[in-house]
Parts: C-alpha cells; sequence; structure tokens
C-alpha cells in the first residue's frame, strides 16, 4: 500500500507504508523555496542536519528571522563537518568537545549526516570504532532509529565488526529494531551473508588506508 506522506512540510512523496520511517530527505529548488517562503526554521535547521545543506547556501528570505537562520548555516556546516571529521579520524574526545560547546544542542548536532546522508554512527559501526559507538549509544539512545541515504539504521553495519553480536545487543537495548529493512528492502540477516554489499552511501566511506589506520589505532 502507498500513501502520500509529508517531509519536513513537503507533500507528494508515494512511498509504501512498510517503508515510511526509511525515507531519505532530498529537496528540491521548489521544496526549499517553499520553506524558506513559510519561513519555517525548524524544518530548515532539520534539511541541514539530513546533510542538505548545500543546497540552502546563498538563499534569501525577507524576513528577518528566516534571513538570520539562512546566515547561519555555514557555520552550522562547519560544525557539521567537524564532528564527522573527529568520528572519520577516531577521536572521541574530540568529538565529546565539539558537542560539549553547545550543550542545548547536543541531541540534535549527534543526528547530523554528512553531505551524503550518513550519519556518526553509522560510521562508527561501520569502522568498528568501539569507544565511539559505545559512548554514543550510551549518551544519545535515540542515534539507533536515524537512518542513512540507504535507509538503514547503525544496526544494519554491524556485519562489519568483529563482534557483531555483541554490537547487536548493545543497539537492541538502546532500542533499535533488529528486523528494519533497508531500501532495498535488505535486514540485517541478508549482510551478515553478503558482507560484500554492504558500503556506507557514496562519499561517507573512507579510503582502505584510512580505514586501515582507524582499525590499527583501535587495536592498539
Amino acid at each position: 500500500m502507498t500513501g502520500k506522506v509529508t517531509v519536513l512540510g513537503v507533500e507528494g512523496y508515494k512511498v509504501s507504508d512498510r517503508y515510511l520511517d526509511s525515507i531519505v530527505l532530498q529537496l528540491s529548488a521548489a521544496h526549499i523555496k517553499q520553506l524558506i517562503r513559510t519561513g519555517d526554521i525548524d524544518k530548515l535547521e532539520q534539511a541541514v542536519l539530513e546533510g542538505q545543506g548545500k543546497k540552502l547556501v546563498g538563499e534569501y528570505s525577507a524576513d528577518y528571522k528566516t534571513r538570520t537562520f539562512l546566515k547561519s548555516i555555514p557555520a552550522l556546516m562547519s560544525k557539521i563537518h567537524l564532528l564527522h571529521d573527529a568520528v572519520n579520524s577516531g577521536r572521541l574526545e574530540e568529538l565529546q568537545s565539539i558537542l560539549d560547546e553547545e550543550p542545548e544542542k547536543k541531541k540534535k548536532l549527534v543526528l547530523a549526516k554528512d553531505d551524503s546522508g550518513v550519519g556518526l554512527l553509522h560510521k562508527a559501526v561501520y569502522y568498528d570504532l568501539k569507544d565511539i559507538f559505545k559512548w554514543l549509544i550510551d549518551k544519545f539512545p535515540h542515534m539507533v532509529s536515524l537512518r542513512d541515504a540507504e535507509g538503514r539504521t547503525a544496526y544494519h553495519y554491524t556485519p562489519m565488526c568483529k563482534d557483531p553480536q555483541g554490537v547487536q545487543r548493545l543497539l537492541t537495548n538502546a532500542g533499535a529494531d533488529p528486523s528494519g529493512l533497508d531500501m532495498h528492502q535488505h535486514s540485517v540477516r541478508y549482510y551478515m551473508n553478503h558482507k560484500e554489499e554492504l558500503e556506507l552511501p557514496s562519499g561517507g566511506k573512507l579510503t582502505t588506508k584510512s580505514r586501515k589506520s582507524l582499525t590499527n589505532g583501535e587495536s592498539e
């Protein structure tokens, strides 16, 4: 069964009811204009957190509050980049420090995706960065339901870990759904036997050299 749903205040997305929680936001120029025209700052901020910030850079609004927010987007995008850089480099203390700069926004910022629609927890699990994903799951359990551009939660990437069952227990204890399906209608059970098909969305994956350095750093 399919139906029309509203994503960030924009109607017209046709999706199966079964995959409503798998929607990956992709804003068109028209949708952006609509959100700016209505002055819905919350939805504009959500668009940035979804990794769509570049589409808002340079936009203008006659409304003062909306215009002020639009001008703040480059700084927000820079912070999101720093968060992802900290995870990509396996630096937990740096990640914590960046989040501590704005304690009232922590819960939102940890959900920020990169330009490819990949979340922080997705990367931490994919690269088996134990200190980072354990801390994120413990402090921000709401992250476990976040989906990336492939409709996957961090749970889908557990086959990439040395101890997938152990990581799965951590995630399920925090509220993750073990039976969740991605955009390809695959659950983690499928990827346990098809690890070669399990990759982060384009742009979210590090080079082989970078991954080896992270792995070596974790094992030291």
